[in-house]
């Protein structure tokens, strides 16, 4: 009977320590205080673990939701900035192209 004490009370400490452990890797990463006091109500070491890992999957899709949508916005911006660069020089060539027609008809008057 002493041991079934001594083993819930050990029990009780490895789950706050790991509460405890979690709570700081996830702060770390970004993970937002009311998700991490979800933590607190486990029961179990399995249940802190099966948190802690759901809340780590959750914030890492978010960051690669995050990277894909920078790509993306990189990749419009390049797009747009070669297409910027198409149309000046376009116009660049076109007036030069006017004033070295213009220069041929005051030549010819």
């Amino acid at each position: 009977m002493e041991w079934a004490v001594k083993g819930s009370v050990n029990i009780s400490l490895i789950i706050i320590i790991l509460t405890s452990d979690a709570k700081n890797s996830l702060a770390s990463l970004g993970v937002s205080e009311t998700d991490i006091n979800k933590l607190s109500v486990a029961a179990s070491v399995r249940d802190v673990e099966l948190s802690r890992n759901k809340l780590v999957s959750d914030r890492f899709s978010e960051l690669q939701s995050k990277l894909n949508n920078a790509h993306y916005l990189n990749i419009g911006l390049g797009t747009l900035s070669v297409g910027i660069l198409v149309i000046l020089t376009w116009m660049i060539l076109k007036d030069r192209k006017l004033l070295s027609g213009q220069e041929d008809e005051e030549v010819k008057e």
